[in-house]
């Protein structure tokens, strides 16, 4: 399973913003695969359906972070990806053990 979380930077903490958030961190069985400035923060509008697409393309089945607007989250829910809400500003580890259940 491939998770995303939204962060504020390449280490965390979880995000406080959605579409903008300035990185996304992915995660493969439990080991961060890759930490990128998200692609959408700098969208002149409406990022949160450009950060979606980005997702499906790296494969992410969960996202981790603040809740999306109701348009973002239709389009994440029929694309597959699961949110759940991370606490903005905890660390990342924590909101995966959360977020998984880990612990």
């Amino acid at each position: 399973m491939r998770v995303a979380v939204l962060a504020e930077g390449p280490e965390g903490p979880v995000s406080f913003r959605f579409g903008r958030a300035p990185y996304v961190l992915i995660f493969e069985d439990g080991k961060l695969v890759k930490a990128v400035p998200n692609p959408a923060a700098l969208a002149p509008s409406h990022p949160g359906p450009a950060l979606a697409a980005f997702l499906k393309k790296e494969g992410v089945d969960l996202l981790i972070g603040p809740m999306p607007g109701p348009t973002t989250a239709m389009i994440l829910e029929r694309m597959g990806i699961k949110v759940v809400e991370g606490e903005p500003g905890s660390g990342v580890e924590e909101a995966l053990r959360r977020a998984l259940g880990w612990g």
